[in-house]
């Protein structure tokens, strides 16, 4: 089998069915205009989520017409492909429906669980995790609590994706370079599951990203930050149950370290000032990047730089023994605590600079 043509089939879905999920948005008015809080100044039509449904659906139906032999093991694993299909339904529903009537986080959040539910109940699970006090590279089982631990780590990617979804192509950049980086872990282990998933995430961003580049001519939604999230997420537990890397699950972290480390501080620092932690503000760092006088296009392309960065250490990371992995992983963490940190000061500075020139006049 070659695997050019599940990515081609992955892409071309994607590249070809986004301009007519477009007009099928335009036609029913599903449109993100202008606000206070948001950034785009003209009204853009989105759902361009359903492109990477579509993706996931045209390269699994190759797969089972012309590759059944070849890149499914039993008939157990065919019904796991349909499991992950339904599963990824299910998240496009919900999705659409923020998308089009608006929904609350209490509302999301218990979907979200029952998806993460769903998809333990159909082998998606996790039961190990790697233990960084066993040098030898040990696994802890933690099939006691593995439900909660799975549904946690579906809900957390999901939301997590749809938190960096915030100027244009920046949710389907990131992502298309944190599966490239699990795409070359899984080659290397040759994690055939892992490798097709990859592959169907890689070539639905790109296939997308030419139309959500800025200035984007369509949005992906929550349909598509959520089901990004999804597929990033079943990937990272494709992996960890072939049991080929202990670091598999820690890969999809690490490559978004960048925007998922600033998910986590915008959640708490909405805590420390008594705000609701789901509420969207102005602090994410690509709009402080904004604020320092960048544009769109400048902020987007440096955070692509930085994901790259991080994906190129994650890979690193797999090829190592873990007690190096596992410290090296703790330590990139903290300097991009340490430059979101900086980040601040200049913010800071340069705003003091600002207001003594204004003062001056």
């Amino acid at each position: 089998m070659n695997l050019l043509i599940l990515f081609a089939v992955a892409f071309g879905a994607s590249l070809l069915s986004t301009p007519l999920v477009r007009r099928l948005a335009l036609g029913l008015n599903i449109i993100d205009r202008p606000g206070p809080r948001k950034i785009h100044s003209r009204a853009v039509p989105y759902l361009g989520g359903l492109a990477f449904f579509l993706a996931l659906v045209a390269v699994l139906l190759v797969i089972f017409i012309y590759y059944p032999g070849e890149c499914l093991e039993g008939k157990e694993q065919a019904q796991q492909y349909v499991a992950l299909v339904l599963g990824a339904l299910f998240v496009v529903l919900l999705g659409l429906y923020d998308d089009v009537r608006g929904a609350s986080a209490w509302v999301k959040l218990p979907c979200q669980v029952l998806i993460g539910v769903f998809m333990y109940q159909q082998g998606f699970s996790i039961g190990h995790l790697s233990n960084p006090f066993d040098f030898a590279g040990g696994r802890l089982d933690i099939s006691s609590v593995s439900l909660g631990v799975t549904v946690l780590w579906y809900v957390g990617l999901m939301n997590g994706v749809n938190l960096i979804d915030g100027l244009d192509g920046l949710a389907a950049g990131v992502i298309a370079i944190a599966t490239g980086s699990l795409l070359l872990i899984a080659l290397s282990d040759q994690n055939l599951p892992v490798i097709m998933l990859s592959l169907i995430i890689l070539g639905g961003t790109l296939g997308f990203l030419p139309y959500n580049f800025p200035p984007a001519r369509i949005f992906m939604g929550d349909t598509g930050s959520l089901l990004l999230g999804y597929l990033v997420a079943s990937a990272g537990i494709l992996g960890e149950t072939k049991g080929n890397t202990v670091v598999a699950m820690v890969i999809p972290l690490i490559a978004l370290g960048v925007t998922l480390l600033d998910t986590a501080m915008a959640f708490f620092r909405r805590l420390l000032h008594r705000r609701h932690p789901f509420r969207a503000d102005q602090q994410h760092i690509h709009h402080r990047l904004l604020q320092l006088g960048l544009s769109q296009r400048q902020v987007v392309l440096i955070i692509y730089y930085c994901s790259v960065l991080f994906g190129l250490a994650s890979f690193l990371l797999s090829q190592i023994e873990v007690r190096y992995s596992l410290l090296t992983g703790v330590i990139l963490l903290l300097g991009l605590f340490l430059g979101i940190r900086v980040l601040g000061f200049v913010e800071r500075v340069t705003r003091k600079a600002s207001a003594g020139g204004t003062n001056k006049g």
